[in-house]
């Protein structure tokens, strides 16, 4: 791991905001999330 910089220190503070509050989430929550989540990485790759 020498010269590697560990990808949660490579984050934004915009993208630690993100993640905090995912994690933050109730289950079902977070499920909603991934499946829009998904959804638009779907539409963004047939683009």
């Amino acid at each position: 791991m020498d010269g590697e910089v560990p990808e949660f220190e490579s984050l934004t503070p915009v993208e630690w905001r993100v993640v905090q509050y995912y994690r933050g989430l109730y289950k079902q929550d977070r499920e909603w999330i991934l499946r829009m989540l998904s959804a638009l990485v779907e539409q963004t790759v047939r683009e």
